[in-house]
């Protein structure tokens, strides 16, 4: 995706008293407080976005495969190319792929607050990711500041065609309000999930993906990978069943056999 405009300072909380500490939109605000700020003309679906079919097939792969098999214990939802509002006078950061623990989806979509991202209202997602496609996109300038300024902590570039480094993964960690660019950690905080490069083949197409993987470093598999491993062990079993009923009707056949011969 192209990059974002830089932010600028937001001014929603100047309509709060002046006896309101300053606000910390990162993290989620009553809907009463007198500085909530008004969403009502803000733009949250423009059908902006294009992406090419590695990066679509990129995205629906992370989210879905988390949607599917990742079991945290805890509410949680992964996204794809959902705005991402943490000023209201500020163009939204649009994720490729965010992850935010704790939190649920209210479906009632006609209500914009449902259909969108606002940080006063949900908190910052833990994790943010971007796919780097062939033209630039500020992935390692602009957006790390962005993401900063969303209070995102761990921010991900995936660039599995290296076309802006010869490094295929990069990881940019928030410490202070600052975005810095840190070795790619084996465990994200508090989530117990890593990210890691996968040669393999998704949905026909073989190529090197992005894949989440647990804490004990197994997979999260996708649905459609559930299934095959189901299947593979219910034939596995099939043919465990099947090798033990051929066993005991030999056994059968033999002591028939045996009863059959004269005595001594």
């Amino acid at each position: 995706m192209s990059a974002a405009e830089m932010p600028s300072p937001d001014d929603s909380s100047k309509k709060a008293s002046a006896s309101v500490p300053p606000l910390d939109l990162t993290k989620p605000l009553p809907v009463d407080h007198p500085a909530y700020p008004d969403i009502s003309n803000l733009v949250i679906d423009d059908g902006a976005p294009v992406d090419g079919i590695y990066s679509e097939m990129q995205m629906r792969l992370l989210t879905e495969s988390l949607a599917t098999n990742w079991k945290p214990g805890r509410p949680f939802l992964a996204k794809a190319n959902v705005g991402l509002f943490y000023r209201t006078k500020t163009v939204p950061i649009v994720p490729d792929v965010m992850l935010a623990v704790d939190v649920t989806q209210n479906t009632d979509f006609t209500d914009k607050q449902n259909n969108s991202w606002f940080v006063w209202d949900r908190g910052s997602p833990q994790v943010g990711i971007e796919v780097v496609s062939a033209s630039a996109g500020g992935e390692h300038d602009i957006k790390p500041e962005i993401y900063a300024r969303a209070g995102v902590p761990h921010y991900f570039v995936w660039d599995p065609y290296e076309h802006q480094s010869d490094q295929q993964l990069r990881y940019y960690h928030l410490d202070n309000q600052r975005m810095s660019e840190q070795p790619v950690i084996s465990m994200i905080p508090d989530l117990e999930l890593s990210l890691r490069p996968w040669k393999g083949e998704y949905e026909n197409q073989s190529a090197t993906w992005l894949r989440w993987y647990d804490s004990a470093g197994e997979l999260i598999a996708t649905g459609a990978e559930s299934t095959d491993r189901e299947r593979q062990r219910a034939d596995r079993e099939a043919q465990r069943a099947a090798a033990e009923a051929q066993r005991a009707d030999q056994l059968a056949a033999e002591l028939a056999r045996l009863k059959k011969q004269p005595d001594g």
